[in-house]
């Protein structure tokens, strides 16, 4: 599992006050991103450029209301590890511990030059396992 904190800002927010919902994977999408800046197998391996991780599918279920100026736990856990893609979990917690939303990722690895799904490389898919 891998923990990220932030907070939820007023750019965040839509009218009523709450979290406009797609910023819900913003805050995932930034988990991720942290995970990856600090496994630096994991950044070479997207900064070598040979390949590409999209993300093809996205949900979300709200299940509290997430407001301006809370602070939010993001835990982020391997689903699922298949030959060319993968799926993470995020599970975000509100200052109460309680959990107030989640949201399912599905990343799959492509080839960059020829934009076809390959292969997990080995060193990441290790990486991955141990979330």
């Amino acid at each position: 599992m891998y923990k990220y904190q932030t907070k939820v800002r007023l750019h965040h927010t839509d009218a009523a006050g709450v979290i406009f919902f797609s910023n819900l994977f913003v805050f995932a999408h930034e988990c991720y991103e942290s995970f990856i800046e600090q496994t630096k197998s994991f950044a070479l391996f997207l900064e070598e450029g040979l390949h590409l991780v999209p993300i093809v599918h996205a949900e979300a279920d709200y299940l509290l209301p997430i407001g301006l100026s809370q602070t939010l736990e993001i835990e982020m856990t391997l689903r699922n590890i298949g030959t060319t893609s993968f799926e993470i979990d995020y599970d975000i917690k509100n200052e109460n511990k309680e959990t107030a939303a989640t949201a399912k990722t599905v990343h799959v690895v492509l080839d960059a030059k020829i934009k076809e799904s390959t292969e997990i490389p080995q060193e990441i898919r290790d990486i991955l396992e141990k979330l």
